[in-house]
């Protein structure tokens, strides 16, 4: 008696349009004083939550948050071996849900 092999091979693919869209956004900046950056990343973080503030109302977004502000600072190394002065750093984290991920 002779065996018989059958051997079936498939494949299928579905594509499902998203019904919202996560965004996590981080402005950041730097330079040699504390405090001018720490100012600069919170007024550029402020335009972009009024930003979020005016889709928040329109609908586009159903929810955003700023969870984490970040400041630190680093001395760099120049290519001589030399350290140099602080660089001081700002971070600020936001995040959006939006409605229509369109």
């Amino acid at each position: 008696m002779s065996e018989v092999v059958i051997t079936v091979r498939g494949e299928s693919s579905a594509r499902v349009r998203a019904e919202e869209a996560a965004v996590r956004v981080s402005v950041v900046t730097d330079g040699p004083a504390r405090g001018p950056v720490v100012e600069r990343a919170q007024e550029r973080a402020s335009s972009v939550q009024d930003g979020l503030v005016a889709h928040l109302r329109s609908g586009e977004v159903s929810e955003w948050s700023s969870a984490r502000v970040s400041v630190w600072s680093d001395r760099p190394w120049n290519n001589e071996g030399a350290q140099l002065p602080l660089v001081h750093h700002a971070a600020v984290e936001l995040s959006a849900t939006f409605t229509d991920a369109g």
